[in-house]
C-alpha cells in the first residue's frame, strides 16, 4: 500500500507542477481549490477509491479553463495600416497582447482605399478571407471602426463560420453585431472646447468622414455656435470659410481627406495648411493629429481602445462601459499662445510640451551641488570656531 501512496502523490504533485505552467501562475478561484484539494489528498492515507474519487475530482478541476478566451483573433482594421491612428492602435494592441496570456495568435486585415477598389464585390473579400485562413481555427473576429464593421456586418454569416464576430467602435448600429466602444469623443470634445473658450462665438468642424457629419448634425441642436464644413465644399472654400471666423472663433478639425470635386489630400497637409491661413486655435479630434500649432482636443486614446479589444479577447460578456475611452490633451505652448487657462481642467486631462525647469532635466545634478555646497558650508563653520577657540586661548 506504501508504494501506492508514494505514486499518488507524485502524480499529483506532477498535476500540480502542470497546471501552474499552464495557468502561468495566473490563479482563477477553482485552481486555489485544487491546490489545496491536492495538498490535503497528499496528506491523506486514502487508497483504492479514495484515491481514485480524488484522481477524478482533480483532472476535471485541471482540465477546466474559461471557454471564453479566444485562442486565435483576426483584427480586420477599417483603414490603412500605415494611416497614424489606425497604426497607432495595432501597435498598442500588439503591445497589450504580448502581456496577455492564452491569446496565441493574431492576425491582421485591413480594408485600404486601394483594397476596396481592387475588389469587385465584398463576396470576394470574404471568399479571400475564408480561404486565407481555411487551415487557421479562428475563433474571434473583430473589426475596429465602422468601415469594417460594415464590411463585416455584410459577410455574416459566410466569413469564417463558427467564429464569433464583434465590432470596435463599429457605431452600434448593426443588427445582430455586438458593438463594443461607443465613440462620443466628439461630444466630449464639442463641450470641452466650449469650456477652454467661453467666449466663443462660432465653433467651426471641418471633416469629410460620415460619422462626424452625422455626430454633428446631432450636436448642433444642443450647440448653436457649431457649424460644419464638410466634403460638400471644395478644398479653398473650405480654406476661405476658415479664414472668415471671427476672432472669437474656433476650429475643430476631425480630418477632411477629400472635397467636392474629388480631390484627396493628406489629412496631415490639410491640417497644416489650416494651421498657417487661420487665426483662430485650432483642435482635432485624433492624436495623431497633435502636431506644433493645434491647441489640442478630446481624442481617442490608443492604449485605452487596444485593452477594450484585449477584452473582447480574453471575456465572453466584455463590459460595454466605454465613456471614457478618450482623454483631454493640450499643448502648452498653444494654450499659453491664445492665453486659454486650465485652472479647472479635468484631473485626467493630459498637458504635453511644458517648459521644463532645471529640476525637471537635471535632478542629480542640482542634489549633487547642493551637497557640496552643504559640505562647503560646514567646512567654513568649523574652521570659524576652530579659529575662535584658539583666540580664546
Amino acid at each position: 500500500m506504501g508504494s501506492k501512496n508514494i505514486v499518488t502523490k507524485v502524480i499529483l504533485a506532477l498535476n500540480l507542477l502542470f497546471m501552474l505552467l499552464n495557468l502561468q501562475f495566473m490563479f482563477r478561484i477553482t485552481d486555489i481549490f485544487t491546490i489545496i484539494g491536492i495538498f490535503l489528498a497528499m496528506r491523506t492515507k486514502w487508497t483504492g477509491f479514495g484515491t481514485s474519487l480524488w484522481m477524478v475530482l482533480l483532472a476535471a478541476l485541471l482540465s477546466y479553463s474559461p471557454a471564453s478566451v479566444a485562442k486565435n483573433v483576426l483584427v480586420i482594421w477599417g483603414a490603412d495600416m500605415q494611416q497614424p491612428w489606425t497604426a497607432e492602435v495595432a501597435a498598442a494592441l500588439r503591445t497589450a497582447r504580448n502581456s496577455t496570456p492564452g491569446v496565441e495568435s493574431l492576425f491582421e486585415e485591413s480594408l485600404s482605399f486601394t483594397k476596396l477598389k481592387e475588389l469587385p464585390n465584398s463576396q470576394t473579400w470574404v471568399e479571400r478571407i475564408n480561404s486565407k485562413y481555411a487551415k487557421v481555427d479562428i475563433d474571434l473576429v473583430i473589426a475596429f471602426e465602422h468601415v469594417a464593421a460594415n464590411y463585416l456586418h455584410g459577410a455574416l454569416p459566410t466569413l469564417l463560420p463558427g467564429s464569433k464576430k464583434i465590432a470596435i467602435l463599429g457605431n452600434g448600429e448593426l443588427p445582430d453585431l455586438a458593438n463594443l466602444g461607443s465613440d462620443n469623443s466628439l461630444e466630449q470634445h464639442v463641450r470641452d472646447v466650449t469650456y477652454l473658450l467661453p467666449n466663443l462665438s462660432e465653433h467651426l468642424l471641418i471633416s469629410s468622414l460620415p460619422i462626424v457629419k452625422s455626430a454633428a448634425a446631432e450636436l448642433s441642436s444642443t450647440h448653436a455656435e457649431l457649424t460644419l464644413a464638410s466634403d460638400a465644399l471644395s478644398f479653398e472654400q473650405m480654406f476661405k470659410r476658415a479664414e472668415s471666423l471671427p476672432k472669437t472663433g474656433a476650429i475643430s478639425y476631425a480630418v477632411m481627406l477629400k472635397d467636392a470635386r474629388g480631390e484627396i489630400r493628406n489629412p496631415r497637409a490639410v491640417l497644416q495648411e489650416l494651421l498657417k491661413r487661420t487665426q483662430v486655435p485650432v483642435f482635432v479630434t485624433y492624436s495623431t493629429l497633435l502636431i506644433p500649432g493645434v491647441v489640442g482636443g478630446h481624442v481617442l486614446d490608443a492604449e485605452k481602445v487596444a485593452q477594450l479589444m484585449i477584452a473582447a479577447m480574453v471575456d465572453s460578456k466584455p463590459s460595454a462601459a466605454t465613456e471614457h475611452l478618450g482623454t483631454l490633451k493640450l499643448d502648452a505652448a498653444a494654450l499659453q499662445r491664445w492665453s486659454i487657462t486650465t485652472d479647472k481642467l479635468p484631473t485626467e486631462a493630459e498637458i504635453y510640451n511644458q517648459q521644463k525647469t532645471l529640476w525637471d532635466t537635471h535632478p542629480n545634478l542640482i542634489l549633487g551641488a547642493a551637497a557640496v555646497l552643504l559640505l562647503a558650508m560646514g567646512a567654513v563653520v568649523f574652521m570659524a570656531l576652530i579659529l575662535r577657540s584658539r583666540q580664546a586661548l
